[in-house]
């Protein structure tokens, strides 16, 4: 290091801020300076007003580094001075309009100086600095207040980002002391929180009102505060730094704590409510969000004193459900997201989080009550959400860029989730109310706007299997087996006549209209077999109008693929048509890969209806061009389109001989001796058998949807079956781990049910989460790892710290689930998974980063090239 100098430091800032090619070096040699004791002694050199702006910047910040990082190097008798020295020059420089960068600065400096002498030499060190702030006359009164309130500010913020405590050891004594001066900085602060005084000082103590927030000053402590807070929000435009202050404030504390203080400024929230909606009538947009910003945060935070209220004598529940009518209300803003609003979107989690609370074990005793209080309140909530979900007029969803679009993707999709969890409050009034909606479009056709109608449609394909699952079937076991081949029709076989003759009466000459028809026809496909008869309605509409368009294709293949698996009895008298359209397609050359590789499982499905001699023709014209292709690539010279020709070619020969079973037209009419399945299966190796385990676990996924007192009763061997679908987790066949996936899912979301569950859970639990990490983690191919996520979901909604415990205690092992992820990879893995309660979607997304991870792929163009044919699998 050379030779220090005021010139040389000067020398090495400007190289640092304008000399690209030896910033390196400056940055370095500056770091050496800051560390040395001469520091000290330069430092206040560099605060000349004549040096630089950026030497001067340099030389507050290596003060800061020197009081927070080396106050050990201060002798005892040099203590005083350097804090007068340093009030001197804040002084100095706030009558310099450039300097106030600078002395921003050394506020925090002086912030640090208190930290360090306030328990033991300058035990009265916040009432000093405040006298002699408000003592200099000589200094404007407005840029005085600032001042002293940034070093106010700067005792909590400083203490916890410079890790005060941990550096000096004494931590705890200096909160204490710290925390002792709060009522001089609230009588210093509550009348600057008023709009009569100067903007600049009102924002200043807003900022220090929320850093002394978020230090643990009690709530009660506040209220003043926070009344000329509520005061200034009523009054004024500028609301997002107070409604922050009134956010840190009702979020920073335990509610139970403080019930009537909560009660009391939900009151405050309610009277904001009319201005609310004339602000929002004059588009008045950002004060509208920061308000609503405000009532939604507090809600969240408070939830469990909303339950309680809630229960509570009629005053607290009609309070309780005047906010949440206030809720209701910001969701059902007019206009387009977001385009014309972006509001409506940030009252969601607030939805899901209600509904989590009345099914907590504390809430059962209650559950009659909320039920009643809430479910009209969830009907208009699927009412407005319906609305919101519809796409804006054609012209207006034109003009959105792509990034827009995607908002919007992403919107829809929460809508679905957040109305899924409905279902937890509504029951069986979710079906019906979706029924409705169907026939009262139906019955207004023509004069319907597509909007409506495909808002309708989409909704029911994110939400149709938790809409029609059987909440309180009473079936006896003796009865199932007739029930299941002569039952009358249930709500999901009125829906489903519904819908499809709704989707009969459309013109779906639009795009968007149609891959809606389309999503819903493929999410009813296990519904088909009670109607078989509707077939003959979908299946044109997916072979001659879903295939027949570039943006629909991917969604009539995933459909008709779903059907096919799912209704093999009942495709034969298609098969031709199936068939014929399929290899039309294919021979076209027009369709990506992957749908043609769906496609090719199809006429798998298909093919395995028809006896062999049939299966043989069909072969006979679907396989040439593909050998042919097959050949023609073998023959040439080794290269990237190439390789990827041989795999596309030979992908689809995979989903052809995966979907086809030879043997299934011979054994249609066979039948068997019952026997004792889950005996056998346990003691069976699942590898040879899969297709068995599957085809048994998809039953009891059914018999859990429609007939769970099955599963339910003391005689059934739920355990053992629960165990067994763990053991499935990480068979390599793909619809094995889905079948027994949904299993696990389904009887997890219905804890309340199956009460051997809160027994079995925690001792089965560590052998789940194994399972679960190590299919994420590479030991299952890829794309099993995306049905694991509902699993993943259904325990941290039904056992979070069960969920929570287990996770951590797996992957804090080292080498855990694979060497390759590290464990600042596992750490925000836990995190990001534990967070998630509501979106499956974006629970899958965290899932799949860190399934790539472990299999070392993050990143490349295989990842990126195979994610999309993994998820539409």
């Amino acid at each position: 290091m050379e030779e220090i100098s005021v010139e040389a430091i000067s020398q090495a800032v400007n190289q640092f801020y304008h000399c690209p090619a030896v910033r390196d070096k400056a940055h370095s040699w500056l770091e050496s300076f800051q560390a040395s004791r001469e520091a000290w002694q330069f430092c206040w050199l560099l605060l000349s007003p004549d040096k630089p702006l950026e030497v001067q910047f340099y030389g507050a910040a290596t003060l800061h580094n020197k009081v927070f990082k080396y106050w050990h190097e201060i002798a005892p008798e040099d203590v005083e001075k350097v804090h007068n020295r340093l009030m001197n020059t804040i002084l100095q420089y706030s009558s310099n309009p450039n300097g106030r960068l600078i002395a921003t600065k050394l506020c925090l400096v002086l912030s640090g100086v208190i930290l360090h002498t306030i328990t033991e030499k300058w035990p009265d060190a916040v009432s000093q600095v405040i006298a002699a702030f408000q003592s200099c006359e000589t200094i404007a009164a407005e840029e005085r207040c600032r001042l002293l309130l940034e070093v106010l500010t700067g005792l909590t913020d400083e203490f916890k980002h410079a890790n005060y405590g941990v550096r000096s050891g004494q931590g705890s004594a200096t909160y204490l002391k710290v925390m002792q001066q709060f009522d001089h900085i609230r009588q210093l602060i509550t009348p600057l929180i008023s709009l009569e005084v100067p903007e600049i000082v009102q924002i200043a103590a807003l900022k220090c009102m929320i850093s002394w927030n978020g230090f643990g000053v009690k709530l009660d402590q506040l209220e003043e505060l926070l009344e000329k807070t509520f005061h200034c929000l009523l009054n004024t435009y500028e609301s997002e730094l107070l409604v922050d202050a009134l956010v840190m404030a009702f979020t920073s504390h335990e509610p139970s704590q403080y019930p009537r203080t909560i009660k009391k400024y939900f009151m405050e929230v309610l009277k904001l409510f009319p201005r609310w909606q004339k602000e929002f009538e004059e588009e008045n947009m950002d004060w509208c969000k920061d308000i609503s910003r405000l009532v939604i945060g507090m809600a969240e935070e408070n939830i469990s004193l909303i339950a309680k209220l809630f229960v509570g004598d009629e005053a607290d529940q009609q309070l309780c459900l005047n906010v949440v009518g206030m809720i209701l209300h910001f969701t059902n803003v007019k206009g387009n997201f977001p385009v014309d609003e972006t509001l409506s979107e940030i009252s969601f989690g607030f939805w899901y989080i209600l509904q989590e609370i009345t099914q907590t074990a504390s809430a059962q005793e209650h559950a009659a009550h909320y039920l009643k209080l809430l479910t009209p309140v969830y009907i208009n909530l699927v009412h407005v959400l319906l609305r919101k979900a519809q796409y804006p007029d054609d012209s207006v969803y034109k003009s959105m860029n792509g990034d827009e679009k995607e908002i919007f993707r992403c919107y829809r999709q929460d809508i679905a989730d957040t109305i899924m969890y409905a279902h937890c409050i509504l029951f069986d009034n979710l079906a019906l109310l979706l029924k409705s909606c169907v026939m009262d479009v139906t019955c207004r056709l023509p004069d319907v706007r597509w909007q409506e109608v495909e808002s309708i449609l989409y909704i029911l394909s994110n939400v149709i299997d938790v809409s029609l699952s059987e909440d309180e079937e009473e079936w006896e076991i003796n009865e199932y087996t007739d029930r299941l081949t002569k039952t009358p029709d249930t709500k999901e076989d009125i829906m489903l006549v519904e819908v499809i003759n709704l989707i009969s009466k459309l013109n779906l000459d639009h795009e968007i209209l149609l891959i809606s028809v389309l999503q819903v026809i493929g999410a009813f496909s296990e519904k088909y077999e009670q109607k078989p008869e509707l077939l003959s309605v979908v299946f044109p509409i997916i072979l001659l109008k879903g295939l027949n368009s570039a943006e629909t294709v991917l969604f009539a293949t995933s459909a008709l693929k779903d059907i096919c698996k799912d209704n093999n009895k009942l495709i034969e008298p298609y098969s031709d048509d199936i068939i014929s359209v399929c290899h039309q397609k294919i021979s076209s050359n027009t369709l990506s890969s992957r749908d043609a590789a769906r496609l090719f499982s199809c006429v798998g499905h298909v093919l395995s209806t028809l006896p062999q001699d049939r299966i043989h023709q069909w072969l006979e014209k679907l396989l040439p061009p593909i050998t042919y292709s097959l050949h023609q690539a073998a023959s040439l010279s080794p290269s990237g389109p190439v390789k990827l020709q041989l795999m596309d070619k030979i992908q689809m020969l995979t989903f052809l001989f995966d979907s086809l079973d030879v043997c299934k037209y011979e054994d249609k009419t066979a039948s068997h001796d019952s026997q004792p399945t889950v005996i056998i299966l346990c003691c069976t190796d699942t590898h040879g058998k899969t297709d068995l385990l599957e085809s048994y676990m998809n039953l009891c996924v059914q018999m859990s949807k429609k007939s769970s007192d099955v599963l339910a009763d003391k005689d059934f061997p739920f355990d053992d079956v629960f165990e067994m679908a763990v053991r499935g987790i990480l068979l390599p066949e793909y619809l094995t781990v889905k079948a027994c996936c949904s299993f696990l899912t389904d009887v997890i979301t219905k804890k309340a049910k199956y009460t051997r569950l809160d027994v079995l859970v925690p001792n089965i639990a560590t052998f789940l989460y194994d399972s679960l990490l190590k299919c994420v983690g590479g030991y299952s191919p890829r794309g099993n790892e995306l049905h694991v996520t509902t699993v993943f979901l259904a325990m941290n909604l039904s056992y979070l710290p069960i969920a929570t415990q287990t996770m951590q205690l797996l992957l804090n092992q080292e080498n855990y689930p694979v060497p390759q992820v590290t464990a600042d990879d596992k750490l925000r893995f836990i995190k990001d998974v534990i967070k998630e309660r509501s979106s499956k979607r974006r629970l899958q997304e965290i899932i799949t980063t860190f399934s790539m991870i472990c299999r070392g792929i993050a990143g490349t163009a295989y990842a990126q090239q195979t994610a999309l044919s993994m998820q539409f699998r």
